[in-house]
């Protein structure tokens, strides 16, 4: 009531821990067809102190310990929901299955598959399907990223999975669980990935843009009904990377994301990059500069962190940004 944070607001954080090297890694966010063994899903203890400060890292529990998914699990995208009490994740098990959605309490206890959704082969003609990327409506909505194809054969003519014309890699679409089923949200030949919600509700995504001699991911807003769908931030550089990946909204309603570039060259692995932050409200997401005479423009772009590279940031209700980082690079 008083505009505070309050002491139990936060129990901890939850994140996948795998390993490091050519056989593990995160990869880069649409790469999510190559296998990557060895995960983690761990919580680990953290609050808030009367002050707003966190406090230090507490006991650790192995979320992923009760699944059954022995010791080669490739773990990814777990999101929380709402209320608090259970997290949804992907994981698969051997290189031959796909990711299928699993939720667990946030005790470990009571891990098992998500329910709800129509069974699916590993693999449809040599493409594997894959569900993935959970992010949960404040009403208990599952939205998620999947290759199914479940609902293509209306959008491209063709039943089932696709390919997409870049890399001929499966491609993601999004979709909702809800109570009539699922029922899909996009219907692109190229990736659309890692969705997240703003508190009002709406839909914010990683959409891949590629044609001849571009290549893009950009970020993409949707309301959950499956309308007004429209570009968000970072079209063709706007904001100086050709890559923003995992947006989230921060409790000042400011979008955070990692920026990078796409280039396998660059020294950059892991889908890492900057952490840049943008306000919705006061000016264009543009990174070249203006006319410092003009005084009517205030960049609404920053970039709070000059070293070290940075994955999956997460806003905190006392207005930190919890990220992975390696700040060594």
């Amino acid at each position: 009531a008083a505009g505070q944070v309050e002491a139990d607001s936060l129990r901890g954080i939850v994140y996948v821990e795998r390993p490091s090297g050519a056989t593990g890694g995160g990869g880069r966010p649409d790469d999510f067809d190559t296998f990557r063994p060895g995960a983690r899903l761990v919580m680990r203890d953290l609050g808030i102190d009367a002050m707003g400060e966190l406090t230090a890292l507490g006991g650790e529990t192995d979320l992923s310990a009760g699944c059954g998914l022995g010791g080669t699990a490739d773990i990814r995208g777990p999101a929380v929901t709402w209320d608090g009490t259970r997290v949804g994740f992907a994981a698969r098990s051997s290189a031959t299955r796909g990711y299928r959605l699993y939720e667990v309490g946030i005790d470990g206890s009571g891990c098992a598959e998500v329910s709800g959704l129509p069974p699916t082969p590993d693999d449809v003609s040599g493409i594997r399907v894959h569900d993935f990327d959970p992010a949960y409506a404040a009403d208990g909505r599952l939205v998620f990223a999947s290759t199914r194809g479940y609902l293509t054969a209306e959008a491209v003519g063709v039943a089932g999975p696709t390919r997409t014309p870049a890399r001929l890699e499966p491609n993601a679409n999004l979709f909702v669980r809800e109570a009539a089923g699922i029922r899909q949200l996009t219907f692109l030949l190229n990736q659309e990935i890692q969705p997240s919600f703003m508190t009002d509700g709406r839909l914010i995504m990683t959409a891949e843009k590629r044609e001849t001699d571009f290549h893009q991911l950009a970020g993409r807003r949707q309301n959950l009904d499956g309308g007004d769908y429209h570009p968000l931030f970072g079209q063709r550089t706007s904001v100086g990377f050709d890559s923003v990946t995992e947006i989230v909204e921060a409790m000042d309603r400011n979008f955070v994301m990692v920026g990078a570039e796409i280039d396998p060259n660059n020294g950059v692995v892991d889908g890492a990059g900057r952490i840049l932050i943008l306000n919705r409200s006061i000016g264009p997401d543009q990174s070249t500069p203006r006319d410092p005479e003009d005084r009517a423009y205030i960049s609404s772009r920053t970039l709070p962190v000059s070293d070290g590279v940075f994955r999956s940031p997460a806003p905190l209700p006392n207005g930190v940004i919890v990220a992975s980082c390696a700040a060594s690079a």
